[in-house]
């Protein structure tokens, strides 16, 4: 539920044409979600953060992969939160996300150690008729 208030909310405060702008598709959206992360993180809010990362696949099936990883695990209730909203709102889909695959791993880093995981969905559009 967070997930698509965070959506709700961000589309409400101004962002609907850049959320709107970022692909004529979810497969497209999905792709661009690097940059926009990048976009928030470094230009908006003049920060040096890590964001997510995400990474999709399309299966011959028409369904999708979506990988995700991130150095924050445990959130990835709130991706699929997210990508349903925006599958809803902006591409007018109904979809189902089935988590594939959750790995965690530990990553030496200059500065220390931290976990970052990787998080595997399944993205399915359901039909309704």
């Amino acid at each position: 539920m967070y997930g698509a208030f965070l959506i709700t909310y961000t589309m409400e405060i101004g962002w609907d044409e850049l959320i709107r702008s970022m692909s004529p598709n979810l497969k497209g959206f999905l792709d661009n979600l690097d940059s926009l992360h990048y976009f928030i993180d470094h230009v908006v809010y003049k920060a040096n953060l890590r964001g997510p990362s995400f990474r999709c696949e399309e299966n011959p099936d028409g369904t999708l992969l979506l990988h995700y990883f991130t150095g924050r695990p445990g959130l990835y209730h709130i991706v699929k939160g997210v990508v349903r909203e925006v599958a809803k709102v902006v591409f007018d889909l109904d979809i189902v996300l089935v988590v594939e695959g959750r790995t965690q791993r530990s990553v030496h880093m200059n500065n220390g150690e931290r976990v970052e995981e990787h998080v595997v969905f399944l993205v399915k559009v359901t039909y309704n008729f």
